[in-house]
């Protein structure tokens, strides 16, 4: 366990600047780069497919179909072929190929999963695990670098989220996995409504109570279910059903953020962002709330521990491990924030790229 937190904690620190775009220059739009970690690398020449941006490495389809990965300073071919699927996760590249083959990349190999079941065709998958129905009719996990049963009939309720996995069994016993662990946190019924995320689950019972699991403790929050509710990173945010409290229950303690809904909120990673009645602009992180603009943002984004959003001016401004700063003082025509690097421009010819407290002009 020590050895996997030490490489997480490893990868989480190279990756910390790493992120990529197309070529936004009308002569050169065929172009992808990747930036890592200061250094700007001119990784195709031709237009690529897609690509999607973990904290680790990048995958991506280029021009010929070729499905690749950027990593540590270098592209390899994973296979010759486009994807049906693909995502990225913060340690995990999770492959859908035609005929419903799935494969799992962990930075190092790649993993065989099995085939999908042709009429359950779902699967699910956080950090580091996937759970999905094989063509036998059999639940399967694959996590820490293996395939294991989890149930030899299908299942048909099941979701999962960064470190946590749930499923509801034939027996109707609601079941997790958590640190390797499978705990069952209900029995006989199967509850209305889950969400999870890193170390926490909140789900509506059977009978209607609101219950969060945090790091192996289930806990009541109230006997009616909330009228909206979304999972973070050790915390859960709800609207309370009676008073319609905008609360959040983050380790193990209760905050009330608002005594009314607000006007909208997301929840993400580590940030909670929500608008009040009078439009103003809220952050909740760590335990602790703080007003970041007077208005609504047109647009914001969400990583981890940052929020970005653009003022009123289009300048874009960040709230980044805690603290508010500006990430551009020029007006900006776009942005895109991946891992802890904000890409911004204001003209076509032009592109910069904010991390760690230090703007570089990319071209």
């Amino acid at each position: 366990m020590l050895a996997a937190f030490f490489l997480h904690w490893l990868m989480d620190a190279k990756g910390q600047c790493l992120t990529a775009f197309r070529d936004t220059r009308d002569t050169r739009e065929d172009y992808f780069y990747v930036f890592d970690n200061g250094e700007l690398k001119k990784q195709e020449f031709q237009k690529i497919q897609s690509f999607q941006i973990g904290r680790n490495f990048i995958a991506y389809v280029d021009f010929s179909s070729a499905f690749k990965i950027y990593k540590d300073g270098f592209a390899f071919k994973l296979q010759d072929f486009a994807p049906v699927n693909y995502y990225v996760t913060d340690y995990l590249l999770v492959i859908e190929n035609m005929g419903g083959f799935l494969y799992a990349f962990d930075g190092y190999r790649v993993y065989d999963l099995g085939r999908l079941h042709p009429e359950f065709p779902q699967y699910a998958f956080g950090d580091s695990a996937v759970v999905f129905n094989d063509y036998l009719n059999t639940f399967h996990l694959f996590f820490n670098g293996s395939v294991t049963t989890l149930d030899n009939r299908t299942i048909t309720q099941f979701g999962a989220n960064e470190n946590i996995i749930a499923y509801v069994d034939p027996r109707y016993e609601y079941k997790i996995m958590y640190n390797g662990e499978i705990l069952t946190l209900e029995t006989g019924s199967a509850p209305q409504s889950f969400k999870m995320h890193t170390n926490v689950v909140a789900y509506v019972d059977f009978i209607g109570d609101f219950k969060v699991f945090l790091r192996g403790e289930t806990v009541t929050l109230q006997n009616t279910p909330p009228l909206q509710y979304e999972a973070g990173e050790n915390m859960i945010a709800y609207i309370t059903d009676v008073e319609k409290k905008f609360m959040v229950y983050y380790e193990g303690r209760e905050y009330e953020l608002l005594p009314i809904p607000p006007k909208s909120f997301e929840v993400k990673d580590n940030i909670i962002v929500y608008a009040d009645d009078y439009n103003h602009f809220h952050v909740f992180y760590k335990g602790k709330t703080e007003k970041l603009a007077a208005y609504t943002p047109e647009s914001y984004q969400i990583d981890r521990d940052i929020v970005v959003f653009t003022d009123l001016d289009k300048r874009v401004m960040g709230y980044i491990d805690g603290k508010f700063q500006n990430v551009s003082n020029e007006i900006v025509s776009s942005y895109k924030l991946a891992n802890k690097a904000v890409l911004f421009n204001k003209l076509k010819n032009s592109m910069k790229v904010s991390c760690g407290g230090e703007v570089s002009q990319l071209y």
